[in-house]
């Protein structure tokens, strides 16, 4: 009978665990009870959480509903800069935060390569993640100048800073520029010096991500994923997490972190 009695409560348990949220990681200030959201902890839908700006995010992740992220959906009816929200409250429409298509880009292990100012336009838009370095190849054939050099315009970081090379351009030299760890960015292409006529893309962000930091909450998502997702967990819930949080990163780079993380799990 104790045995029966110890199975029926355990069943019980294991089932609201199932309903809760855990903390993958925070973007921006985010406090609950008090306390500073962290990541690993745990929420209730009914807990009650205090957003610090628009901008404030968390990321969580339910065993059994899965992936989710939590934000402000609206400005306060006092106009102050605090939301007070249930997690329920707070879960973003998919719309907010899922993938979107974008155009397809020739990469390969070193970068990315350009073809023309329609691959610059599809590229350098929303939200890039770049972890380590990340090269960009600049088709000669097509981006070229009288003087044999490519032009390009950064506005952004510490101020506009013109960025000169052959065929190529380190991303991590726009990120440079600035000390934070997001740097918001346009970038303009001339294509002669006496051209007054400059392309702009549209405004872009560069967040340098901590690739540490990046195994751990992948490591800690990875856990957290059922069995049954798990096949999908590497082509699927990692890329949307990354997306999601950071932005767009390159195929390779997440490769790597991911072979990392599952030889670790």
């Amino acid at each position: 009978m104790k045995t029966l009695l110890f199975n029926i409560l355990l069943v019980i348990a294991v089932q609201v665990s199932a309903q809760d949220f855990f903390v993958v990681s925070v973007a921006g200030e985010i406090y609950l009870d008090g306390e500073m959201l962290a990541p690993r902890d745990q929420l209730s839908a009914e807990s009650e959480l205090v957003f610090v700006g628009t901008e404030s995010q968390a990321y969580v992740m339910s065993p059994k509903k899965g992936y989710f992220v939590l934000g402000p959906a609206s400005e306060p009816a006092d106009n102050s800069s605090e939301f007070l929200l249930a997690v329920r409250q707070a879960i973003l429409p998919e719309s907010e935060w899922k993938m979107t298509a974008t155009r397809e880009i020739q990469s390969h292990e070193a970068g990315i390569e350009m073809e023309d100012t329609y691959d610059m336009l599809g590229y350098f838009r929303g939200r890039i993640a770049l972890l380590d370095s990340l090269e960009i190849y600049f088709s000669p054939d097509y981006f070229s100048t009288e003087d044999g050099a490519l032009h390009l315009i950064a506005h952004g970081g510490a101020g506009d800073t013109s960025v000169h090379r052959a065929d190529t351009l380190q991303v991590a030299d726009l990120v440079s520029l600035s000390d934070s760890t997001t740097t918001h960015f346009t970038l303009s292409y001339l294509p002669d010096y006496e051209d007054d006529d400059l392309l702009v893309a549209e405004p872009f962000t560069i967040t340098s991500v901590n690739r540490e930091e990046l195994i751990d909450e992948l490591g800690y998502l990875y856990e957290l994923t059922s069995e049954e997702d798990r096949p999908i967990f590497a082509s699927q819930i990692a890329p949307e997490y990354v997306n999601s949080r950071y932005g767009r990163m390159h195929a390779n780079s997440l490769k790597q972190v991911l072979q990392e993380v599952l030889a670790k799990n």
